[in-house]
């Protein structure tokens, strides 16, 4: 049966999913209450093809201490190879492993409640003729994936422990009475109502409101927009950007009447006026409005309020397009080797968690999935010793703003322009500038005619599957 600890982690499910969910495991902890003796139990659960995800791995290469990804990756839509499951496992059980890993789908992994992984197997590990015998010391989950989807061997079985008391049952119950609770609280209808991407407009007017993670996908976007052949004197885009910046920022520059400076970043439609009180710059004619989250906090959606809510009264009160549609930046994940964790997949894991959130409670649903392009980059020849970074944090100059560029472009001029970002002949050579810049401390590569291509596909996929990390074949 599946558990209320899986749908709880799955935003995309509808509250009837999630409602049977609850009342399933409610129903089994009462049966289990009912007519277990006080003593003990033994049973056993096996599963076979019957119980997998066709046409799925789960990623696992993160490596003990790492974060297993929430879902699987998509490798074939035929399902002839490749399958996966990810089941509860409890303290006790013990866990037959008869399966066929390979380098990125991991034969197992064992991890902990938050998804932490314990153990995890060696690259291409078959269990086939030997099982592996695994016994559980935590409640966490159990990652299967299996490469051969027709090999009868392939066989997993979970025995329980000799010790499962009605204590244990009212604990879960417990639990399981939380989640539920927590989730009549978030499984409602957003509290803002998006407007859609704007259609039939004459003229496409962008403001990006940020930080340095706003100026970095904004620096080579100009060129990529024009090479697109689109029409500059039709569309603009102007970013206001300070340094650090996080929600709270903007709203507290808002209420103080401070001066913003707006620059324009693409295409030549004069928006008006670019200096002056957040107030007066709001009040033109946008179509479009991004915004983002400081990296610091990003990954951390419960420090977002009250910020949040007032910097959205912010926009739309002061913008005289009342079909101004926002949009929210999904950033990137530290280098691996920066500063504290959590850092890379186990970072990005977070952040995409917490956009899941800001979509399904807060309503903006125009997402620009910057981070998951650049996780794809880093499983590709694109990746770097620092993960396409100049200093661990932003991104390098080069392939790494190019990546996060054309992600922006297939999100925000793409259907304006009708035209994907896939075949842009865009390049860049990093300036003398850029090279000697007192932040590049770990180097840039150039956009060539080479590598452009690779870079284009990580963004165009990662706007197809924006919560997820694509294995790309090169």
């Amino acid at each position: 049966m599946e558990k209320i600890f899986d749908i709880a982690k799955d935003s995309e499910k509808s509250w009837g999913v999630i409602a049977q969910g609850i009342d399933g495991n409610f129903e089994e902890i009462e049966a289990k209450m009912t007519d277990i003796p006080i003593s003990s139990v033994k049973e056993i659960k096996e599963y076979s093809h019957d119980d997998t995800q066709k046409g799925y791995y789960y990623a696992l290469t993160q490596g003990v201490g790492g974060i297993a990804p929430l879902e699987p990756v998509l490798f074939s839509d035929s399902g002839s190879q490749w399958e996966c499951m990810k089941l509860p496992v409890f303290a006790g059980n013990i866990c037959t492993i008869a399966t066929q890993g390979g380098n990125n789908g991991r034969a197992y992994a064992i991890t902990d409640e938050s998804l932490k992984i314990i153990e995890v197997a060696d690259a291409n590990v078959n269990t086939l003729n030997e099982p592996k015998v695994i016994t559980i010391n935590e409640n966490g989950y159990l990652y299967i994936n299996n490469i051969v989807v027709s090999e009868p061997k392939f066989k997993v079985k979970i025995t329980t422990g000799l010790d499962i008391k009605i204590d244990k049952l009212v604990e879960q119950s417990e639990l399981i009475k939380e989640k539920t609770e927590e989730l009549d609280r978030r499984v409602i209808s957003p509290r803002y109502r998006n407007n859609p991407y704007p259609k039939n407009v004459q003229n496409l007017k962008i403001l990006s409101i940020g930080n340095s993670y706003t100026d970095d996908p904004t620096a080579y976007l100009g060129d990529i927009v024009e090479k697109s052949g689109a029409d500059l004197s039709k569309l603009c885009l102007y970013i206001a950007v300070m340094s650090g910046a996080s929600f709270e920022t903007w709203v507290d520059k808002y209420k103080s009447n401070e001066t913003v400076t707006i620059s324009r970043r693409v295409g030549t439609y004069d928006i008006g006026k670019t200096s002056g009180t957040l107030k007066e710059l709001l009040a033109q004619d946008w179509d479009i409005i991004t915004i983002q989250q400081v990296s610091t906090l990003a990954n951390q959606y419960d420090k977002w309020e009250p910020s949040l809510k007032e910097y959205m009264e912010i926009l739309r009160r002061n913008c005289t397009n009342q079909n101004v549609c926002i949009g929210f930046q999904l950033i990137h994940a530290y280098w691996t080797g920066y500063g504290g964790a959590p850092v890379g997949i186990a970072r990005y894991n977070e952040i995409v968690s917490s956009v899941k959130r800001l979509v399904q409670e807060v309503g903006i649903d125009l997402i620009i999935p910057t981070g998951t392009t650049i996780q794809n980059a880093r499983n590709t020849s694109l990746q770097t010793e620092h993960d396409i970074t100049r200093d661990g944090s932003h991104l390098s100059y080069g392939v790494g703003r190019y990546l996060s560029a054309c992600t922006w472009f297939q999100v925000l001029f793409s259907p304006f322009v009708n035209k994907s970002i896939m075949g842009n002949t865009s390049i860049h050579v990093v300036t003398e500038e850029e090279r000697t810049a007192g932040d590049n401390k770990y180097g840039a590569v150039d956009v060539t005619e080479e590598n452009r291509q690779l870079c284009q596909e990580c963004a165009f996929l990662a706007t197809l599957d924006m919560y997820n990390v694509t294995d790309i074949s090169e």
